[in-house]
């Protein structure tokens, strides 16, 4: 009829609707988002220099129709193009930079990721680690990309157990050198990002043997191909380790050694040193060997926000922009959807925030590193900070992938179109919840320092920052709730925390004096001891989130930031609602007051969902998903994508 409307204009019509009711300043929270308006700016400049350059943006059938050896040439012309660039932006903010590589990881992940694997694993474990001789030594090389390194931790037969690594280096005081050798097929380093045709160097953790004696794990610079010709150096064997899942366009690969001989000076030195007479000075701690994972995971989870961001993006602008016909509401609008979506939405806030603040205590906690004076402290920190990266890597990645899957159905059929960019997310996710240690490995980990913390409660030790509830040991799980305060959700999530722990602890004593061995004992008692872990990182997640929001001076931004809050501890208390009822910190009739008022939360969030998710400041051309799109014109470009492939009409 002539009053018929077209979908695609009413969904631009929604979209200019859903923005002017925006109960904050979409731009602020951009700049909050960002950790402040200079961030903005460096980001903005860099996207638009990556949006520009046709070697860096290749466009959506470039990037999705490519075959992998496509992919893997791409991947190098735009990580040449970047260093290029560098050169022609090295005068202004170093921010600039950081924010050039964190725009071509949101814009293709293989080049973020061997950009990655380059500047943060290789160039950062030699600072870290290495001398400041060391470090002087391979600063240039690194920045100037004139050598290209790879971080060989991982091995066939070995991945989360370091200590079983096989590789060894072995001393040898006649040469004033180290033997680096792969002694079995299983110590072949497996899964090494840019190993397989790129890498020059690489960083090798390896047995340290002197004397025919093992004294434990140590970093090594190993060369793997002649710089100019790029063969391999003698003794060594790598390649690609073959189609994966996803990242086509970087080389995972392989290393086997053959003897291959490295001066001492290649050892890096800063906690463990071996003089050329062969005397082997340990590290204060063996912790201190590991300490590079803590900055590498605390990569990860601001990854994982960034990802489902993209994806949360792409999923509420289709919902909002979904109707089934022009006389049928918007799909956001049906309470399955938005009781789906915005929990989805607020953890993502909370995430983004809270992985800037801990990125924030590390960088200033690695300065105590270099201090010899104060090694006892920065140990003492990097235990509670690897605590809280693997149990946040741990558990924030299974919500993602759970969060992940939960988008792509809200989307339906389309949702299997590569051109609408979440399936090929949800592939380059994949390897988040495997790299940087196992989760299942990790979340122990996380129970470890907590029951060790406990046990110092209990001893009234002093306690870390993030542990200092575990004073109230003593305290009862029995407690008044009042579902309308946040401070009484507050109050749930430590009590079931404490309680956790606590049983966790009284479990493994239990097994342990009816005569189990420690390893018996712990695997037995897996259960608490995960739960344990969980109710803690979930109880950090909601605190840090609450905490940060009181610190905030903007009202309107404030507002809208304890909205989420609001959503994200009762979905969290629902998620947790089986264990609070375990451990009687609530009742039943609480857990269904508390899923009742989340559904009135998902609500109110919806109703901002499109600011909300606008703030992200995610491009068209980054999103890579015509569903997505900005203005809501979906339907149009979306048969654009389809219809412009190659092949897609003919024979």
């Amino acid at each position: 009829s002539g009053s018929y409307v077209p979908l695609e204009q009413m969904s631009m019509a929604t979209f200019r609707a859903e923005r002017e009711m925006a109960s904050f300043s979409v731009r602020d929270m951009t700049h909050l988002l960002n950790g402040g308006k200079n961030n903005t700016d460096a980001r903005e400049l860099c996207e638009r220099l990556v949006e520009r350059d046709p070697d860096l943006n290749v466009g959506i059938h470039a990037f999705f129709d490519s075959s992998r050896a496509e992919q893997y040439a791409k991947t190098m012309r735009q990580i040449m193009r970047v260093v290029e660039i560098r050169r022609t932006i090295s005068d202004q903010d170093p921010s600039v930079n950081d924010m050039l590589t964190r725009t071509m990881d949101a814009y293709d992940r293989s080049a973020g990721m061997r950009m990655y694997v380059h500047e943060t694993l290789f160039r950062e474990t030699i600072w870290s680690q290495g001398t400041p001789e060391q470090w002087a030594k391979w600063r240039g090389p690194i920045s100037r990309y004139e050598v290209l390194g790879c971080y060989a931790m991982t091995e066939l037969g070995h991945s989360s157990h370091l200590p079983g690594l096989e590789t060894t280096a072995t001393w040898d005081r006649h040469t004033d050198q180290f033997i680096i050798h792969s002694p079995t097929l299983t110590a072949t380093k497996w899964w090494i990002g840019m190993a397989g045709q790129t890498a020059t160097h690489t960083l090798v953790l390896a047995q340290l043997v002197i004397d025919g004696k093992s004294v434990g794990l140590h970093w090594f610079i190993v060369p793997l191909r002649d710089r100019s010709t790029g063969r391999l150096e003698p003794g060594v064997l790598a390649g690609d380790v073959g189609a994966k899942v996803a990242r086509a366009g970087l080389d995972n690969g392989f290393i086997q050694f053959t003897h291959v001989r490295v001066p001492r000076e290649n050892m890096l030195a800063r906690w463990a040193q071996v003089t050329r007479d062969g005397v082997y000075t340990p590290p204060p701690s063996q912790s201190l060997v590991y300490a590079t994972l803590i900055g590498e995971r605390l990569l990860v989870i601001p990854s994982i926000a960034a990802m489902v961001s993209q994806m949360i993006t792409i999923s509420v602008r289709y919902a909002l922009a979904r109707r089934q016909g022009p006389n049928d509401m918007q799909i956001m609008d049906y309470q399955a959807h938005h009781t789906s979506l915005m929990p989805t939405l607020a953890m993502t806030y909370a995430i983004t925030f809270l992985s800037r603040q801990l990125t924030a205590q590390w960088k200033e906690s690695l300065k105590l590193s270099q201090d010899t004076s104060r090694q006892k402290e920065f140990i003492e920190l990097s235990l509670e900070m690897h605590s809280i990266t693997a149990g946040l890597k741990a558990w924030v990645g299974w919500w993602a992938t759970d969060a992940m899957e939960a988008i792509r159905r809200s989307m339906g059929g389309h949702a299997y179109s590569a051109y609408n960019a979440i399936g090929g997310l949800i592939a380059d996710f994949g390897v988040m919840t495997a790299g940087g240690g196992d989760n299942t490995v990790l979340a122990q980990q996380t129970a470890r320092f907590l029951l060790s913390s406990l046990k110092r409660a209990q001893m009234q030790q002093p306690l870390a920052k993030s542990v200092q509830y575990l004073a109230n040991h003593d305290k009862s799980n029995i407690m008044e709730f009042n579902v309308d305060l946040i401070q009484s959700r507050l109050d749930s999530f430590e009590a079931l925390s404490l309680s956790c722990i606590k049983r966790a602890a009284d479990n493994l004593t239990r097994s342990v004096t009816a005569g189990m061995e420690i390893p018996e004992a712990w695997n037995s008692n897996m259960h608490t001891i995960m739960d344990a872990s969980r109710a803690h990182i979930y109880h950090l997640i909601v605190r840090s989130f609450a905490n940060y929001i009181a610190s905030l001076e903007q009202e309107h931004t404030r507002d809208i930031l304890h909205t989420l809050l609001d959503l994200l501890s009762l979905w969290l208390l629902e998620q947790l609602s089986s264990l609070m009822m375990e451990h009687r910190v609530l009742s039943s009739d609480h857990i269904s007051t508390v899923r009742s008022k989340k559904i009135e939360a998902s609500k109110a969030v919806r109703g901002q969902s499109l600011p909300l998710v606008d703030a992200f400041g995610w491009p068209d051309w980054i999103l890579k998903a015509p569903l997505g799109r900005f203005d809501g014109a979906i339907y149009t470009n979306y048969f654009q994508v389809v219809r412009g492939a190659a092949g897609a009409v003919g024979v």
